[in-house]
């Protein structure tokens, strides 16, 4: 004997056919007449219902696939800005925080530790211009080289 249950959890409706004479659930003594074309369509249902639960799991494989390029995104990103700042914090002292776009063997940092108190912070405000920044030694050998009439 046979029997098919048609389970709700994949979209049928629960009935169960049998290949019996079952005058409830069975398809012998003429039951084909009344429980063949509603297990057929429980069938339908079911294939409809799974259909349906495959294109979902497309969709979310594409929304994964969608995310997953996003991170590589910001991995490359995160990676770059690494290499910007020597590999290490960028705001440590101790390394770069510009290289040379053409040469990044050319390269600033800031030193604080030297002249800056304990506990202190020195702010440093660019001027609304564009300019070469000179240094007080600079400005010494140029004042000794000057030529004053």
């Amino acid at each position: 004997m046979s029997q098919v249950t048609f389970d709700p959890a994949v979209g049928g409706d629960g009935s169960t056919v049998a290949d019996t004479s079952d005058p409830n659930i069975g398809l012998g003594n003429g039951g084909y007449r009344t429980r063949l074309v509603p297990a057929l369509a429980q069938i339908v249902a079911i294939a409809i219902f799974l259909k349906n639960k495959a294109a979902e799991a497309l969709g979310y494989r594409d929304q994964t696939q969608a995310l997953r390029d996003q991170a590589e995104t910001f991995k490359n990103a995160a990676q770059a800005a690494a290499s910007t700042a020597g590999g290490a914090a960028a705001f440590i002292d101790t390394n770069p925080i510009v290289k040379g776009s053409a040469d990044a063997t050319k390269q600033v940092r800031i030193e604080v530790d030297t002249n800056v108190p304990t506990a202190s912070t020195v702010v440093l405000t660019a001027p609304a211009a564009n300019g070469t920044l000179y240094t007080a030694e600079q400005a010494l050998a140029d004042l000794h080289t000057a030529n004053f009439y």
